[in-house]
């Protein structure tokens, strides 16, 4: 039996639904996630509006569920980036965090998402970090603290050149990829063939292998996410739906800030 590879034959955009939202270097700067965390703890809020509505009646909502009358930070939607947000805020140390579903968690475009995970393919730093880091998070992280698996599997990832420009393009990811600690190697159509049996290496010119790359499961890795933001003290609340967001003005060293209004 071989392994499940994940072959990409022409260049397509980055899967960002199942990247995380804060890169590395945000988790290894304390000064700046302090300031990142009192800014947004020591913020006046100078009016707000009533933010959300929701249909059923509170007095059938558990107490632990009922929404609270103010928060810090309201987050719409509990897909894998909803709660990547919470969970990386929250545990940047800012508090009273809510993210509010309108349905049940992952219930949106989350549960059929691809969920791959593959660090090569890119020629920015920040794109290749983030890339570095949600891997790291997915397999090691996540599960160690929150003791759900995500489904982390690590079958491999094969970009293949299929034209001269291609291969010429891809070898100067691979360099740079290389360098920002990629573990990618050019292999030769038969190794790709060697590899990946099924496939059709007529007009393959090389292949771009990370072997540690892969795939997880949208849905664990949100429920992991989830409880995650739970443990740093992120409140999430199924089944409410927001139909507003109103302008909101904050105050800070007598200094009047505005929060862009969205509706929904």
């Amino acid at each position: 039996m071989f392994r499940q590879l994940l072959i990409h034959r022409k260049y397509r955009p980055a899967f960002y639904s199942t990247y995380s939202v804060l890169p590395p270097f945000h988790h290894q700067r304390y000064n700046e996630r302090q300031n990142v965390s009192n800014h947004y703890n020591n913020a006046h809020y100078h009016k707000t509006s009533t933010i959300i509505n929701f249909t059923r009646s509170s007095s059938t909502i558990p107490r632990r569920n009922r929404i609270p009358s103010k928060t810090n930070i309201c987050i719409v939607g509990g897909g894998i980036i909803g709660t990547s947000i919470a969970y990386h805020l929250s545990k940047l140390g800012i508090q009273d965090v809510l993210l509010l579903e309108k349905d049940k968690l992952t219930s949106g475009t989350t549960w059929h998402a691809a969920g791959l995970i593959n660090t090569f393919g890119s020629l920015s730093g920040t794109s290749t970090y983030l890339r570095m880091y949600t891997k790291k998070l997915y397999k090691e992280i996540l599960p160690k603290e929150t003791n759900v698996d995500t489904g982390f599997l690590p079958v491999g990832f094969i970009e293949l050149a299929c034209d001269q420009d291609r291969l010429e393009y891809y070898r100067r990811v691979r360099n740079f990829n290389t360098i920002c600690g990629v573990d990618v190697k050019e292999i030769t159509p038969a190794e790709v063939k060697q590899k990946f049996p099924l496939i059709d290496t007529n007009d393959v010119l090389a292949g771009f292998y990370v072997e540690d790359d892969g795939r997880v499961n949208p849905h664990d890795v949100t429920m992991a996410l989830a409880k995650g933001a739970k443990m740093h003290g992120a409140q999430i609340i199924e089944n409410v739906s927001v139909s507003n967001v109103s302008k909101t003005t904050i105050i800070e060293n007598n200094i009047k800030q505005a929060i862009p209004r969205v509706t929904g």
